[in-house]
């Protein structure tokens, strides 16, 4: 078949300060079987050589481009670069510490084909964690859920290893209703949550069991640099709270998903508590 036959899939590499292991992610994304295929980089004001080794390598592969930023933009307004700038039916965030299995689109695109009414489609993750440990995941919580509402509770309550989804296949067309992700009053932390909350409401998530993505956390992994307090907590609840009462989910869905937000920050507060209490009597 020829490639335009098949739908186009565009991979979205938001890079920054990665010279260490980005040659690895560009592999893994250069390896993918899926014809019609195409990886957008954009990196961010770096200070190493993230910029000329993603250069090197999309001099060497016509399906790579590469966007070099001139001021630093930050997490979010690298990947909102890249969505503004994508072309195609599906799409895919590549984190610069994954590596994707070969088939990770073959398997996650057909999926999408027969499934008009999934926004998107995701496999399992083995996490390698800077301490060493390996850890299988799995979220099979959403998966074929037709309940808007209760997909949304099922992001909210954040049960199992809820962030999956994120390292899916998106279907375009639903992230462009989304929208961008979005800075809250905690900034960049944790935004992946109330977009993929914004994803719950306009479609079923559907799951291949199997695992497609090795996610290797580094040092400089995004999630490290984060101040983990009692302000980006806020700022990114609150966020999730604006983004149920603006949806168009009946009046009591949405008194009832507020008030889970309400209690599961509640419970988050309780237990930063609880391990601040114990950290001290320990010293």
């Amino acid at each position: 078949m020829e490639d335009a036959q098949y739908a186009k899939v565009v991979a979205l590499l938001p890079a920054w300060n990665a010279q260490d292991f980005i040659t690895e992610t560009l592999q893994s994304l250069a390896a993918q079987s899926w014809p019609n295929f195409e990886v957008l980089i954009s990196v961010d004001l770096s200070t190493d050589e993230t910029a000329s080794l993603c250069k090197k390598f999309a001099g060497q592969d016509e399906r790579f481009h590469v966007i070099e930023q001139q001021a630093r933009l930050g997490w979010i307004g690298n990947v909102n670069a890249l969505i503004e700038t994508a072309d195609g039916e599906y799409l895919l965030i590549a984190y610069h510490d994954d590596l994707l299995d070969p088939e990770h689109v073959n398997t996650l695109a057909p999926l999408l084909e027969s499934r008009p009414d999934a926004v998107i489609a995701y496999g399992d993750i083995r996490a390698h964690y800077v301490t060493g440990e390996i850890v299988e995941r799995a979220y099979p919580e959403i998966e074929g859920v037709s309940d808007p509402a209760k997909r949304a509770k099922a992001i909210i309550r954040r049960k199992g290893y809820w962030s999956t989804p994120n390292h899916g296949l998106f279907r375009a067309s639903a992230v462009g209703e989304a929208g961008f992700f979005r800075r809250h009053r905690g900034g960049e932390f944790s935004a992946d949550w109330p977009w993929l909350l914004r994803m719950s409401l306009l479609g079923e998530f559907v799951r291949a069991p199997k695992v497609l993505c090795d996610k290797h956390y580094k040092p400089a992994s995004l999630s490290h640099n984060w101040k983990w307090n009692f302000r980006e907590f806020a700022g990114v609840f609150e966020e999730c709270a604006h983004i149920v009462m603006a949806s168009s989910l009946r009046s009591v869905d949405k008194a009832f998903l507020t008030a889970l937000i309400a209690a599961e920050f509640a419970k988050e507060q309780a237990r930063r508590s609880i391990a601040y209490l114990r950290r001290k009597a320990s010293l």
